[in-house]
């Protein structure tokens, strides 16, 4: 008999967690008062598997994830994957994931573009086995690939350019390496149109294609006919100047997934 279950993803760019910039620090970016909302948010909104951006380059900094924003009282079943990195970002991501639903099959990372050179930061792949009760092999169960990305920033033809570097980085991964039909890519994406390259690149290839779940393609920045799904910043301006300031006003988070989910 089939099973039914409902699974709950996130993804969430926490801006320099742990990483201590000149403008963003423990008085401006406080990593305590972070993990509090962070566990509120959590709690209210019952993920089961969350990728994180925008993580100090620190293995530590998963365990603190851990311990102070995800297994608190109010949960004890939270997992991450293995740390990874290139060698010179300080910043890359954490896949946190509930070990009482899901195992780790593997784990892969993204590290060059297609003329061998190092993308701007690591994609992270990880491919999941949900846990069924009923479970006997894995044969029995679903598989899913999950893969997150941290894009480029900002506007201007090579800032765009490196984000379809990547982009393209990552169709030729799934072409090549990819084992399951149910893959999900999130992540800041830094993008402020459908019609760019990067984001066709990723849903208008001839090979693999990502579908957009909520249809929702068109020029995002600053219009308002997008509001309801405009991610990114809320704040604009203010004197706090770690904080991105541009408003929520782009749709710079997204999940896409394969035609399969």
């Amino acid at each position: 008999m089939a099973q039914v279950a409902t699974v709950r993803i996130m993804t969430y760019n926490i801006l320099n967690y742990r990483n201590s910039t000149n403008e963003c620090n423990g008085n401006t970016n406080s990593s305590s008062g972070k993990e509090v909302a962070l566990d509120t948010i959590v709690r209210n909104m019952q993920p089961h598997i969350i990728c994180f951006q925008e993580i100090g380059a620190s293995a530590n900094n998963a365990t603190y994830l851990l311990n102070n924003a995800l297994n608190t009282t109010n949960a004890t079943n939270w997992s991450t994957t293995n740390y990874t990195n290139n060698s010179f970002s300080s910043l890359t991501n954490v896949v946190a994931y509930r070990s009482d639903m899901f195992g780790v099959l593997s784990q892969d990372v993204i590290t060059r573009d297609l003329g061998n050179n190092n993308l701007v930061r690591v994609v992270d792949v990880v491919r999941f086995y949900y846990k069924d009760p009923l479970l006997n092999a894995l044969s029995d169960t679903v598989t899913f690939t999950v893969i997150t990305a941290h894009f480029k920033a900002g506007s201007g033809t090579s800032n765009s350019s490196q984000r379809n570097a990547m982009a393209a980085a990552i169709i030729d991964y799934i072409d090549n390496d990819a084992i399951d039909e149910n893959i999900l890519l999130m992540g800041d994406f830094n993008m402020y149109a459908s019609s760019e390259s990067g984001y066709q690149t990723l849903i208008a290839g001839n090979t693999f294609r990502f579908e957009d779940p909520i249809n929702t393609s068109g020029s995002w920045n600053n219009n308002s006919s997008f509001a309801a799904v405009h991610t990114q910043s809320t704040r604009n301006g203010g004197s706090n100047s770690c904080f991105s300031g541009g408003g929520l006003d782009d749709r710079f988070d997204q999940i896409l997934c394969s035609e399969e989910v």
